[in-house]
């Protein structure tokens, strides 16, 4: 299992991308890396591994910040880098946080 996070440690550390990068150029290099990392063997052995649970927190911002509009999305950027130098709860405000589990949790997922 820790091979998996070297590699995929590794493969984050080494994007690279144009100076003027389009989501379409990410979304390349996600597709290229994610067969590489997660083969289906390896994505099962990941999704159904008894000692190690998955789950997986993502950020889920609001309508209005939803990057579909290159303004929308650096407002909402802009608002959460000033807001974390504020308070913390701006942020959360901006993006909730949530949970994917294979499991129902029950308890809500609190930034420390």
């Amino acid at each position: 299992m820790c091979g998996y996070f070297k590699e995929f440690e590794l493969l984050y550390m080494n994007q690279r991308y144009s100076e003027k990068s389009e989501p379409e150029e990410i979304s390349n290099y996600i597709d290229k890396v994610l067969p590489q990392l997660f083969s289906p063997e390896r994505a099962q052995h990941i999704a159904s591994n008894p000692l190690r649970i998955l789950h997986i927190v993502s950020a889920r911002n609001l309508k209005l910040l939803n990057g579909h509009y290159k303004i929308a999305q650096d407002f909402g950027l802009l608002s959460a880098a000033v807001g974390n130098l504020l308070t913390l709860k701006i942020v959360e405000t901006l993006y909730l946080r949530v949970i994917i589990s294979p499991q129902k949790i029950t308890i809500p997922y609190v930034v420390q």
